[in-house]
């Protein structure tokens, strides 16, 4: 039954992976991030955003293209910005305010990358502790917990908006999402792993209880 909760929860998790969310474009962007959200703050409840339009220029100011406008939510409308190419772009609403997006290539952040491997490795290692120590219960749930906590924060710290580990790196998938993704995996991989050495301690403790009365 373990094994199959874990599959589903894998199969879950890489899926949600696979989905590279459209997020809000920032002033500065990696061309990896691209398409983003140009977002112009409307009451969408009396204005109706496709009355309203975005047009995006190039470095020479050259008009690229003009989109109609989307609602995001209750306070937001949104257009799509898709130009990768490196860059500094401006853009203009139909409403007069107006912004600039500049695309730029991406790298590795090598000390993001330093804090998710440090936390990874002891994590795995605490994942072999456990498996060496299994017939040592109390230290092979110690490990596992300990094993399942640095998983779990990597994956938090990996999914917040502001921690990226590797961008500038085009794949099927976004990266980040996959390692936190994996990090998750490997967290509850752990917990239920720790769990059930609990339990076979005490049912071996019931047992030889049992036995001895």
């Amino acid at each position: 039954m373990n094994k199959k909760i874990l599959f589903l929860f894998v199969f879950f998790i890489f899926s949600i992976s696979l989905v590279n969310a459209t997020e809000e474009c920032r002033g500065t962007i990696d061309f990896d991030e691209v398409p983003c959200f140009v977002l112009l703050p409307v009451n969408t409840t009396t204005i109706d955003c496709t009355t309203l339009s975005v047009e995006f220029f190039n470095n020479a100011s050259t008009l690229l293209y003009t989109q109609t406008m989307n609602t995001f939510n209750t306070f937001l409308c949104n257009a799509t910005f898709n130009q990768s190419a490196l860059g500094t772009y401006t853009f203009s609403y139909s409403t007069g305010d107006s912004g600039s997006i500049i695309v730029e290539a991406g790298n590795l952040n090598f000390f993001n990358l330093t804090v998710y491997l440090v936390f990874s490795g002891l994590a795995l290692v605490f994942l072999v502790f456990m498996q060496i120590f299994r017939d040592s219960s109390g230290s092979a749930i110690v490990y596992g917990w300990f094993s399942t906590a640095l998983n779990a924060i990597m994956a938090s710290i990996i999914l917040s908006p502001n921690f990226k580990v590797i961008t500038g790196v085009s794949l099927f998938i976004d990266a980040d999402y996959f390692l936190a993704a994996l990090s998750l995996t490997l967290a509850f991989y752990t917990a239920i792993a720790s769990i059930n050495i609990k339990r076979s301690s005490k049912k071996a403790e019931t047992e030889s209880v049992s036995y001895s009365g």
